[in-house]
């Protein structure tokens, strides 16, 4: 089976794919395109490592085509050339239209990390910590008009205890992702992919989430700031100005019990060097700061 993969070249989720596709015992051959563009995408920015596929291109010898049009009939000429079997989309950031994804011959499958209909479209992880969302999910969709919004053909489930940061619900629905792409790849080879119509009632969508959205307001709720710090964790991290109007970013805390007095929203106090800040209906202990002033003041 000839698969042709769809991908962003700094992505992670994107590398894994092409190494599992790449090994995977009913793929007799492998093609990537990414976009052309110099500008990494930005939704790892913030990792510590630095990710290049084109290393792992080099080192599998895989036929890698950089493509910003996707109507540019040379670029279509050489993917009808390699006559695939199928097409796989993991991070890409652009729309495949239907010309393209009618070349190969059981069709362009989605691999969005959500249990869709719920959490179409961007940072699904950031927005899964935000709503401290238990019951998270993978999905293998086809390509249609509507942004994540094609047939299912599987699903993974995953349980979340509503507690996980962006960083670990991500890395707990990649693992899964590559579980659900080497059961499609088997799938598509023997003819098995069963699609199921999306509940449009069920949808939901995100837009990437805004600089607005990480700023701490001591009077919102204690649980809704987590919400906010958890989102943002680990990088970059929930903002908060300080009296010198220095930005200050909160990667970890938790509720704080051993205090009970009531205060003002934004009163510091300390316990074991940890700074306890108020909020309008109890107190958060910072565990951990990005970047941290001579003392803490709000």
């Amino acid at each position: 089976m000839k698969v042709i993969l769809f991908t962003e070249k700094n992505s992670p989720y994107g590398i894994e794919f092409l190494k599992r596709i790449h090994e995977h015992e009913k793929v007799s051959s492998v093609m990537l395109v990414t976009r052309e563009s110099l500008m990494p995408f930005n939704y790892y920015q913030y990792d510590n490592q630095l990710y290049d596929i084109k290393e792992i291109v080099k080192e599998l010898n895989v036929k890698h085509i950089e493509q910003d049009d996707l109507k540019n009939q040379d670029f279509l000429k050489v993917i009808k050339q390699f006559d695939p079997d199928l097409i796989v989309i993991g991070n890409f950031q652009k729309k495949l239209n239907s010309e393209l994804c009618n070349l190969a011959k059981k069709g362009a499958l989605n691999f969005h990390p959500s249990p869709l209909p719920r959490y179409a479209g961007l940072a699904p992880f950031f927005w899964m910590a935000m709503n401290s969302e238990r019951l998270g999910g993978v999905s293998c969709c086809r390509v249609a008009d509507i942004i994540d919004g094609g047939d299912i053909i599987d699903q993974y489930a995953i349980a979340l205890n509503g507690n996980e940061n962006s960083y670990q619900i991500r890395e707990c629905h990649f693992q899964k992702a590559y579980q659900l792409l080497d059961k499609i790849l088997y799938d598509a080879f023997d003819d098995c992919l069963v699609p199921t119509t999306q509940t449009s009632e069920n949808r939901t969508y995100y837009s990437a989430p805004t600089e607005d959205l990480l700023q701490i307001n001591w009077s919102d709720t204690t649980q809704h700031i987590l919400q906010i710090i958890r989102a943002a964790s680990p990088l970059p991290g929930a903002m908060v100005t300080l009296g010198n109007n220095k930005t200050i970013r909160i990667t970890d805390a938790d509720e704080f019990f051993l205090i009970q007095e009531i205060a003002s929203p934004g009163t510091i106090k300390y316990h074991n060097e940890y700074p306890i800040i108020a909020t309008s209906d109890g107190w958060l202990r910072v565990k951990s700061l990005s970047s941290v002033g001579s003392q803490l003041i709000v």
